[in-house]
């Protein structure tokens, strides 16, 4: 982090992304920006490495958990996201990332959903993990309907959907719709999760043999 190359990898993310707001305010597009959310609480950084500027991404991490564990929560939330920020294996977005998105929504006057804050709004101490999170950033079915349901809103509210009456629905009656048709059974969520522990765990391994 703050390296030219990092600082590179940033300045080219705004530009592709100014490129594709441009490209659909000239097509008459609708956007709707969203911040990125990772797994904070419950996701060891993949790789920490020694660096005279920085500490040790696994350092860190263990630094929150022992701040988290002294209900010292803001403190430990800062940290969790410094050893993510710190991970050399960057499959987590970095904090500077959704900064940038923050901007673009301000810039090109374009409705944000911030999706790191509402889960973090309602996970365990307030900080993203397991609870939420399949992985590393992939959101759980329950944060999968939290993420649907804020884009929903924000569509509402910035009448981006058609004018169906179908769209009246309360909250809860789409719900139990979606879950009533959603084809994703017990046995196919049970297999799911016995597959990812499988994954991390020899993902695990590997992090212990470096």
């Amino acid at each position: 982090m703050n390296t030219e190359t990092f600082d590179a990898g940033i300045l080219q993310f705004e530009g592709n992304m100014r490129d594709i707001l441009d490209m659909a305010k000239e097509k008459n597009v609708p956007v709707i920006l969203s911040t990125l959310a990772s797994n904070l609480k419950d996701q060891q950084p993949f790789i920490s490495l020694n660096n005279e500027n920085y500490p040790r991404a696994d350092k860190i991490f263990n630094q929150a958990k022992a701040e988290l564990k002294n209900d010292n929560i803001k403190i430990a939330d800062s940290l969790f996201r410094f050893a993510k920020d710190l991970d050399a294996l960057r499959f987590r977005a970095s904090e500077k990332l959704n900064q940038s998105i923050t901007l673009l929504s301000k810039e090109y006057k374009l409705p944000l959903v911030d999706f790191d804050s509402a889960l973090s709004s309602i996970s365990t101490y307030g900080i993203i993990g397991n609870d939420l999170m399949t992985d590393h950033l992939h959101p759980t079915l329950e944060g999968q309907f939290i993420l649907g349901k804020l884009f929903f809103d924000k569509m509402k509210q910035s009448k981006c959907l058609p004018g169906d009456k179908a769209f009246d629905l309360s909250a809860d009656n789409q719900d139990s719709i979606t879950v009533a048709n959603f084809n994703f059974t017990k046995l196919d969520s049970i297999i799911a999760d016995f597959q990812n522990k499988i994954i991390k765990e020899r993902l695990a391994v590997c992090q212990q043999k470096k």
